[in-house]
């Protein structure tokens, strides 16, 4: 079942991501680099107000809905929770453009509002109908629906890659462009979606359902802010530090580096619901290990195949002006797949109930990215902004899987985490002699491959072997020793 759903997930990241990426190398061309960073930011500032209206209803969601839905309150919970964040996010939406034309919300950290308002105007409009988006996206995976599933994110992608060329290109729109582009094509989605589920949605509000949604994912939401903060923190201190320009330089890395989330989005959309129909389960535990060495043999393969096409992909999406982002982004994607790998191993404190702790490790990880900006942006200038995602990142994983642990022990495959880890260091070993010029760029990539296809091969067990024999030979079985236990 995770075989199966890991591949339409997978496909259906891919082509999402093959549509978006295109417009990449448009804007760089489009776009001056000083336009790039001033747009990058102008996003990036949406996605952290949309994160602080979330309230982490999407993974209360996610644990809930199916309960209620089996007892028959499926369609007025998704409705309560629907209306709970149109409402919150209308609100704070509201006041942040008061603010804006009032002339409070100019620093130097962020582009000014009074002189791009159009663009601010429009992106701070879409925040209720991105909330909306989500909850019915949430919904239909969940459902397991995948063909409204598909036409929610996929369309959403389609729509919004076709408008923005068109505004930027045809229209010479520029970062306004961007802004009508992409807010349509969220509206033009969540209408598609919310076509299909209709009948699994009520808009009678319950304040008991808000409730319970509420005492699972309130304790979850320090810890979400501080963790997309520590993702999207380094923007501000080198825009206020370096100028819009190197700005654009950090966003055309991350945004190479977050390629990588092609392999770990679609595992954990696949994942996640299952590892939730698992709890309680007899054969829970078989599955939660065997998965996880799955997501660590994978995340190094990709990480390694990343770093070896950076260069050409880097060439096809920007300029030469951008070129020394390769240097950056091994840094980012070693940071990205440990950050993912404490996504996976928050499950032990998920089900325990003890969300509290997600949040502890969120403020660490947090306060050291800080500290590391803080102090060495000056310096090493966007290598700071790799490092403290590094260090916040790795610091959080290591908190949530001893506490993980002691909440709910999983006998993970300790062996497997080591070779990641090795794995990981090996990449940024390379990756540093490379920039102090003590090896050449032939050594590295060499010893690049060498790790991704060796390490990734140690760290899966004889059954995992198996899977990618029979996956080779074209003969995939539906069940591996006729158990649920190993339906992978």
């Amino acid at each position: 079942m995770l075989s199966r759903d890991f591949a339409f997930y997978g496909g259906l990241d891919f082509l999402q991501r093959s549509l978006s990426i295109i417009l990449v190398p448009i804007y760089t061309r489009v776009l001056s680099r000083t336009d790039y960073g001033n747009l990058d930011l102008i996003l990036v500032v949406w996605s952290v107000l949309t994160v602080l209206v979330d309230l982490q209803f999407i993974p209360g969601f996610s644990r809930l809905y199916l309960e209620h839905r089996r007892s028959g309150d499926g369609p007025r919970f998704a409705g309560t929770a629907i209306l709970t964040r149109i409402g919150i996010s209308t609100l704070l939406a509201a006041i942040v453009l008061s603010l804006g034309f009032a002339g409070l919300l100019e620093f130097p950290f962020i582009p000014s509002f009074l002189g791009h308002r159009t663009a601010w105007t429009v992106v701070i409009l879409g925040i209720p109908v991105a909330l909306a988006y989500d909850i019915l996206l949430a919904q239909a995976q969940m459902l397991r629906w995948k063909r409204w599933f598909f036409a929610g994110a996929f369309g959403n992608t389609l729509i919004s890659t076709a408008l923005c060329v068109f505004f930027t290109v045809v229209m010479n729109w520029g970062i306004v462009g961007v802004a009508i582009g992409q807010m349509t094509g969220t509206l033009a989605a969540t209408c598609v979606l919310f076509t299909g589920l209709r009948r699994e949605i009520s808009f009678q509000y319950h304040r008991e359902l808000l409730k319970e949604i509420a005492q699972y994912s309130l304790p979850l939401v320090p810890g979400r802010w501080l963790n997309h903060f520590s993702a999207y923190v380094a923007r501000f201190f080198v825009f206020a530090g370096l100028g819009a320009a190197e700005n654009a330089i950090l966003a055309i890395t991350t945004k190479l580096a977050a390629v990588v989330a092609l392999f770990c989005l679609a595992f954990r959309t696949a994942w996640q619901p299952l590892a939730m129909s698992y709890i309680g389960d007899q054969n829970s535990e078989a599955f939660y290990v065997r998965s996880l060495r799955v997501f660590l043999a994978g995340s190094l393969f990709s990480v390694a195949a990343l770093i070896l096409l950076t260069r050409p992909i880097l060439a096809i999406l920007a300029p030469d002006s951008y070129a020394v982002a390769e240097y950056y982004v091994p840094f980012f994607l070693v940071a990205g797949i440990i950050g993912e790998l404490d996504v996976n191993l928050q499950l032990a404190n998920q089900i325990a109930k003890k969300t509290y702790w997600i949040s502890v490790a969120s403020v660490l990880a947090f306060a050291i990215n800080v500290l590391i900006l803080m102090t060495m942006t000056a310096r090493f200038r966007i290598y700071a902004a790799g490092a403290g995602l590094l260090f916040g990142f790795l610091a959080k994983a290591i908190i949530t899987y001893v506490t993980g642990q002691r909440n709910y022990k999983i006998a993970y495959d300790k062996v497997s985490l080591f070779l990641f880890f090795v794995g990981c260091a090996s990449f940024l070993t390379l990756a540093i002699a490379r920039s102090a010029a003590l090896i050449n760029d032939a050594v590295f990539y060499i010893a690049v491959a060498i790790v991704g296809l060796v390490l990734p091969l140690f760290t899966l067990g004889e059954a995992e072997r198996v899977i990618i024999h029979n996956l080779i030979a074209a003969r995939v079985p539906r069940r591996l020793n006729g158990g649920r236990t190993h339906n992978l």
